[in-house]
């Protein structure tokens, strides 16, 4: 081979090991950038919950009223906890439950509804604001780790066979939705307020039971941040927070707050909504 071939294939390779060097370092830039902003939708709720009209993240009722919530169950472990501490202090709280642990645990939901508890909906969309991200299937999904882009058929789908499954177990369908990590906007809020008729649920205090593990500072995080008004965000998956319930309770009742579910909330007459 002559030196003008073998420079020829030296150029080859070397652009060939180049482009293939380039196409790796920009998949992996790709991945990081998904990753950064999956975090930023999961752990900064802030921005998303006030910027999306038409869901409602907190509710003034001309008093000291709030809102204890719980996301992600049933859990069979965690669950049954919370509602002994509930049931203990006498107060009524809401659930937003996936599809997927309401297959494994419809005993812990029939618990929830018979004492007196509001039973609510999860769905997920993706922050890339196109419309139709969805766990696969169900409105938090059946399967939490694979996502399926739905058409808007695919939206009603999800809402409705979440939906089936509560009103088939208790003979109640749930009236409010809650996207996880706040993560909606106006057009989908729009969507399921019109042609669902239900009504989006974010929330206004954070209880941060997904990054602080230690049930003093999650009390103490409610305590110091209540408003009137204030629908507070809990998570019935994690045992500091069942550890932490029962002390944040008997905190806002010294602060003389009155613990209601959203529902109880939002049938009062002359409260007006705020985001």
């Amino acid at each position: 081979m002559g030196s003008f071939e073998t420079n020829l294939l030296g150029f080859y390779q070397d652009f060939v090991s180049n482009f293939m060097l380039g196409i790796v370092l920009f998949c992996l830039l790709y991945l990081f950038a998904c990753f950064d902003s999956y975090n930023a939708t999961q752990f900064n709720t802030t921005m998303t919950i006030m910027s999306s009209p038409g869901a409602i993240s907190s509710y003034r009722a001309g008093g000291n009223y709030a809102m204890l919530t719980f996301d992600d169950g049933p859990n069979a472990i965690y669950t049954p906890q919370i509602l002994d501490i509930l049931a203990k202090k006498k107060v009524h709280a809401t659930f937003f439950l996936i599809g997927k642990e309401i297959s494994k645990n419809i005993e812990i939901l029939h618990r929830i509804h018979r004492e007196g508890h509001e039973v609510t909906t999860l769905y997920i969309l993706n922050n890339m604001n196109l419309f139709y991200y969805f766990i696969q299937v169900g409105i938090h999904g059946w399967n939490h780790h694979v996502m399926t882009k739905l058409p808007r058929e695919g939206l009603h789908h999800s809402i409705k066979q979440t939906s089936k499954t509560i009103y088939e177990t208790i003979n109640f369908s749930p009236l409010l939705v809650r996207p996880p990590y706040g993560n909606t906007n106006a057009q989908v809020n729009e969507y399921i307020k019109g042609t669902e008729n239900m009504k989006v649920i974010l929330w206004s205090l954070d209880s941060r039971d997904y990054v602080l593990t230690n049930s003093d500072d999650i009390t103490k995080n409610i305590y110091e941040n209540i408003k009137p008004g204030d629908i507070i965000l809990c998570h019935d998956s994690y045992q500091h927070t069942v550890d932490a319930l029962e002390r944040i309770i008997d905190k806002l009742h010294e602060l003389g707050y009155e613990l209601l579910t959203v529902s109880q909330m939002l049938s009062f007459p002359d409260d007006s909504p705020h985001r």
